[in-house]
C-alpha cells in the first residue's frame, strides 16, 4: 500500500512538472539474474539473465532524463522511502559467463 501511496506522489509531481512516464517495468531481482550459473543456469535463470540485459538496452534506448528505481536492498529507511539525490551514479560489475 506504501508502495501505491509512494508512485501516486511520484505521479503527481510528473504532472506538476508537466513530465511524461515514458517507460515502466517490474523484474524479478536476484544473484541469479547477474549470473545464473549460482543456481546451475535452472529455473529460467539463464532467461531471466538474458531479458534482463535486453530490459537494460532498452531503458538506454528511451534516454531518460530520471529513473526511479524501487528496491528493497541497498539505500533502504524503517519507515519511508529515500529520495538519492545525486545527478549521477555509476558502477560496474565484472565479467560474467553465461555458460554457454
Amino acid at each position: 500500500m506504501r508502495m501505491l501511496g509512494l508512485l501516486l506522489a511520484v505521479l503527481a509531481l510528473a504532472h506538476t512538472a508537466r513530465a511524461v512516464v515514458i517507460g515502466a517495468a517490474v523484474i524479478p531481482h536476484g544473484d541469479f539474474a547477474l549470473d545464473p550459473s549460482l543456481v546451475n543456469y535452472e529455473n529460467g535463470s539463464l532467461e531471466l539473465h538474458y531479458n534482463s540485459l535486453k530490459l537494460g538496452h532498452k531503458i538506454v534506448d528511451l534516454k531518460p532524463d530520471i529513473i526511479f528505481l524501487s528496491s528493497p536492498h541497498a539505500i533502504a529507511h524503517q519507515r519511508d522511502f529515500l529520495i538519492y539525490q545525486n545527478t549521477n551514479g555509476s558502477g560496474s560489475l565484472p565479467s560474467l559467463s553465461t555458460g554457454q
